[in-house]
């Protein structure tokens, strides 16, 4: 679970948040509190909320963390461009390809 950056975030207290761009399979990540489909195996915390607008889940940020695979990453960064943010807002990429 090391390679995910919610488990340590949620640990360390943070109010975390996680968008995606199937509201669906969101709602049964926040059923079941488990990826299957990704991450066999793996119980997500309690503490992370799932949230299917990306401008609410971005809301009151101080950081976001942009976990999704490099060959998304320019649409995903195409939806944040609509998301009011602060100046201050700090992006950090965890992508891999």
């Amino acid at each position: 679970m090391g390679q995910w950056p919610w488990p340590v975030l949620c640990e360390n207290k943070h109010a975390v948040s996680l968008w995606g761009p199937f509201p669906d399979y969101l709602a049964e990540m926040a059923r079941t509190r488990r990826n299957e489909r990704f991450l066999k195996g793996v119980e997500i915390p309690d503490a992370l909320r799932f949230e299917p607008d990306l401008a609410r889940a971005c809301a009151n940020a101080d950081i976001v963390v942009l976990a999704a695979p490099s060959q998304y990453m320019r649409d995903l960064l195409g939806k944040l461009a609509a998301v009011p943010r602060p100046a201050n807002l700090i992006y950090v990429n965890v992508a891999k390809a």
